[in-house]
């Protein structure tokens, strides 16, 4: 939000801390917003210094102006009951929420309880929060997911399914594809998993082109709410 500032036509904002004070002429000055208001894509999480400029019509540029914000980090979940199978993935109650806000997301409860459902057969996860791609921003990246998952899974990207096993029983098996995503951009993640019986494993992966040789696994810190 942008208080008592006259006379700016343009404004230039950033939470990166190599970003040098821009010339009148850099790319990246947008128009100064009617509302005094705008939005800010952060392109890390924790605790990031936004810092904005001003520049009037004649090209003198005021700032920079700063302030931090704190993402905290971490991708929330709920766990619910499964009376049929395939598992709702609409219940009408639920019996756990929590956050995951450290370490791989890199479960083998065995046979033991579901995170803190109490329940360790026909139980279901949902997993939701929001990422930051890495890379060049603009850049378009070829990202593979892959979920390891006993019994059913489904990964989706910004409202776009990726994996989908929701019906599948079976020990921990991958189940892989791909998307493409743009480095800089946030994107929401939600992640359902499933368990019938006798054992339950829920592992994400990634692998992006150019980062990654191989599959490592995505951490509650990549991700916040």
């Amino acid at each position: 939000s942008f208080d008592n500032v006259t006379g700016a036509s343009h404004y230039f904002t950033t939470d990166d801390a190599s970003t040098p004070t821009p010339s009148a002429t850099a790319q990246g000055w947008k128009l100064y917003p009617a509302i005094n208001s705008d939005n800010l894509t952060l392109t890390g999480t924790g605790n990031r210094e936004v810092r904005v400029w001003f520049r009037d019509e004649a090209g003198n540029i005021l700032g920079p102006k700063s302030d931090n914000i704190t993402l905290p980090p971490g991708v929330s979940y709920q766990s619910w009951s499964c009376d049929s199978w395939p598992c709702t993935q609409n219940p009408a109650s639920i019996l756990s929420t929590g956050k995951i806000t450290s370490g791989n997301i890199n479960f083998d409860w065995g046979e033991g309880n579901v995170l803190d459902s109490n329940e360790s057969d026909s139980v279901a996860l949902k997993l939701e929060g929001y990422f930051i791609m890495p890379g060049t921003p603009g850049t378009t990246y070829t990202v593979h997911f892959r979920n390891q998952d006993d019994d059913g899974s489904i990964t989706i990207i910004q409202g776009k399914e990726v994996i989908n096993d929701w019906g599948g029983v079976h020990g921990p098996e991958n189940r892989d594809n791909y998307t493409q995503l743009i480095g800089g951009q946030t994107y929401s993640y939600t992640r359902f998993w499933s368990e019938q019986f006798y054992g339950a494993v829920l592992r994400q992966y990634w692998k992006i082109a150019g980062f990654h040789s191989d599959y490592v696994f995505m951490k509650g810190e990549d991700f916040f709410n």
